[in-house]
């Protein structure tokens, strides 16, 4: 019954992202002609030209800047509209249990937030000169040099695992502030900043007991790769923990104290 979940949920979202996707990729490249390849604008661009080539960079940056908005809402638009809202009568009498509808939600967020990265990443390179594109290999040279092969894989858990937090966070500050009988979008607003906050004091109290893992900032050469993907490590389980805890609090509201009233 998940993957019914996640179809439903895919199809219900991608009407949003994939015309902004594709808006952003032509507009991209739209802007890499006039600035590269044009020869009127290579030697000196006419009044004209050098408007469309500032109107199109302003539409590339309006749509590069909506999509980071875009999934933002739809990621809280979605899980308040499906669960907590009307369509929440529907949601909650199909044979499902509670942690599927949160799961659904929550994997397809991360997808359209990978994606999003993803295609604006693209876009990007699309505006960057053939030249200067090799200097993208300086950040994997980077990160080998300061964190080695395995770097690769503790710093993307750790990108996962904060992904994860961020966006369970936000459920589970809706479905707090859902509980309220008045007020329930100030509510939530409110809980969010709390469980902010305990979040952070959290890293607050933990992380200094392991910073003798990479020695003193102050002495550089100190730091070692295996201290700091262990830094980053432990990093990203505090992250994956506060997730867990925040998803078995949002199940719970959900299972237990719904009020869709």
């Amino acid at each position: 019954m998940l993957a019914k979940l996640l179809k439903y949920e895919l199809k219900a979202t991608a009407r949003w992202f994939m015309p902004l996707y594709a808006a952003l990729v032509l507009f991209a490249l739209i802007s890499r002609f006039l600035l590269y390849n044009d020869p009127f604008v290579k030697n000196e661009a006419t009044g004209f030209l050098q408007i469309v080539r500032i109107l199109s960079m302003s539409v590339y940056v309006f749509l590069f800047v909506g999509i980071m908005v875009v999934t933002f809402v739809v990621i809280i638009q979605r899980f308040y509209k499906s669960l907590l809202g009307d369509e929440g009568y529907l949601m909650f009498t199909l044979p499902v249990q509670t942690w599927k509808h949160i799961m659904s939600k929550l994997l397809i967020a991360m997808l359209w937030n990978l994606l999003s990265a993803v295609v604006g990443l693209c876009s990007i390179m699309l505006l960057i000169p053939a030249q200067d594109l090799a200097d993208f290999g300086l950040l994997f040279t980077g990160i080998n040099e300061y964190f080695g092969t395995i770097g690769y894989f503790t710093i993307l858990f750790l990108m996962l695992a904060s992904l994860v937090f961020g966006i369970i966070e936000m459920y589970t500050a809706i479905a707090l502030g859902h509980l309220f009988r008045k007020h329930k979008l100030l509510a939530s607003f409110g809980m969010y900043i709390g469980l902010n906050t305990i979040s952070q004091m959290a890293f607050i109290l933990i992380v200094p007991f392991f910073l003798n893992t990479i020695g003193s900032l102050s002495e550089p050469l100190h730091i070692t790769p295996g201290r700091l993907n262990t830094l980053i490590l432990i990093t990203g389980i505090i992250f994956a923990v506060l997730a867990a805890v925040c998803y078995i609090v949002t199940n719970i509201i959900l299972k237990r104290k719904l009020n869709l009233e």
